[in-house]
């Protein structure tokens, strides 16, 4: 979705500036998609729970954490499992995509709280630090536009953390 803002400049020579969401790959629901995409997850009505399940393994399988966790509930949905693809989503937004503002929303969106946050770093932390000879693949370097440096994993955690846990008081 895009909105028009502001236009400034003389005419013929006019800039316009647009109004995008920060993550728009989280908002179409599937990583890189810019509009609604095939096979999304259908919304404001009532789902089986078999049309549900079905869903939420394909959304889980493709990798797409963030919009299997921000599926509609089931009737029978334990609350432990929501709780799991939350934090996964979370995870993938900090190891695999290094996307702050999208962290930072997820956290917000489901009301994460500072200890919640910090338990996940943390767990992150660990993961790379216990995996001694090798790695896991999202923990090596990767250039952050933000800093515009190359930071591994746990570099772009100490540079975030506090704004990730900032996310978790909103």
């Amino acid at each position: 979705m895009k909105l028009a803002a502001h236009r400034a400049g003389l005419p013929g020579n006019e800039i316009s500036f647009l109004i995008v969401p920060l993550d728009p790959a989280y908002k179409a629901e599937l990583a890189g998609a810019l509009g609604p995409a095939k096979g999304a997850i259908p919304r404001g009505r009532e789902m089986e729970d078999r049309e549900r399940e079905t869903l939420l393994r394909e959304q889980i399988e493709r990798r797409n954490h963030a919009a299997a966790a921000s599926m509609p509930e089931g009737q029978e949905e334990p609350e432990e499992r929501a709780k799991e693809l939350q934090e996964a989503a979370l995870k993938q937004y900090v190891t695999e995509f290094r996307n702050a503002q999208g962290a930072i929303a997820l956290a917000q969106e489901f009301r994460f709280s500072d200890d919640q946050i910090d338990r996940l770093l943390e767990a992150i932390m660990e993961e790379v630090k216990g995996s001694e000879g090798k790695k896991p693949p999202w923990a090596g370097k990767r250039y952050d536009i933000k800093t515009m440096k190359y930071l591994d994993v746990e570099e772009w955690i100490a540079h975030y953390r506090r704004e990730l846990k900032l996310a978790g008081n909103r």
